[in-house]
């Protein structure tokens, strides 16, 4: 919303633990999730939910097609409207009462049953400074993300040229190895750094993903995900 990049966002800050506070330093931010999921909450929780928005001045929340509220939102109110709003899974909505197309929603997800996997290039040059970065997404039986899912992906390339340079998933306080085939999840997703093996080579690898732990279908095949990387090829 800052940049321009949409007309109205929508965030929920994160439950905050009985007897606990929250403190922002002056360079922080507030814990505030793009997610309409907690399966650890009771329903009923009160939760502290922001729309932003320089597309409009009032804006209206609704939850499960019901309307929680309306607010006026300008520039004495830093564009942000803030809305208290008791925990119901389904679907969280935002949008501009002059103008309902302006909207943005968050929708609660299932549980994790697959992967999916976006590599940034599916082509690159056959040098070994180069690299594909692709990014596994543990999602539920609808391709929706799954926010709290820690679920353990395993990675594995198929074909000569390439190796898995390394994996992670941007959780501060995971120590595993980068260096690893395994990486959990964190927030729903891991990623796969895919690099050559040498110089001037060229040929097509697969780099596969299949979820691991607590997913109810991770034995299936439709659990896992491919993604095709062509190396060299002239790029």
């Amino acid at each position: 919303m800052l940049w321009n990049q949409t007309d109205i966002a929508l965030a929920v800050h994160a439950p905050i633990p009985e007897n606990h506070t929250e403190t922002v330093s002056l360079w922080g931010f507030r814990d505030e999730l793009q997610s309409w999921s907690f399966p650890d909450i009771d329903k009923g929780t009160l939760l502290s939910v922001n729309v932003y928005t320089r597309a409009c001045t009032e804006v209206s929340l609704s939850l499960n097609g019901k309307q929680v509220s309306k607010q006026h939102v300008s520039v004495d109110t830093e564009y942000t409207a803030t809305f208290s709003v008791e925990y119901d899974p389904g679907v969280l909505e935002a949008s501009c009462v002059d103008d309902t197309k302006k909207n943005a929603r968050l929708v609660t997800a299932g549980s994790p049953v697959r992967v999916t996997l976006d590599a940034d290039r599916d082509e690159i040059r056959g040098d070994v400074n180069d690299l594909s970065y692709v990014t596994a997404t543990v999602v539920d039986s609808n391709g929706q993300r799954v926010p709290y899912s820690e679920n353990e992906i395993t990675f594995r390339i198929e074909g000569s040229c390439a190796k898995l340079a390394a994996v992670g998933n941007g959780n501060p306080f995971d120590r595993s190895s980068f260096h690893s085939e395994k990486r959990n999840a964190w927030k729903g997703r891991a990623l796969a750094i895919v690099q050559p093996t040498n110089n001037g080579v060229v040929c097509d690898v697969t780099l596969h993903a299949s979820l691991g732990d607590d997913s109810s279908s991770s034995s299936s095949s439709s659990s896992s995900s491919s993604v095709l990387i062509s190396i060299g090829g002239g790029v």
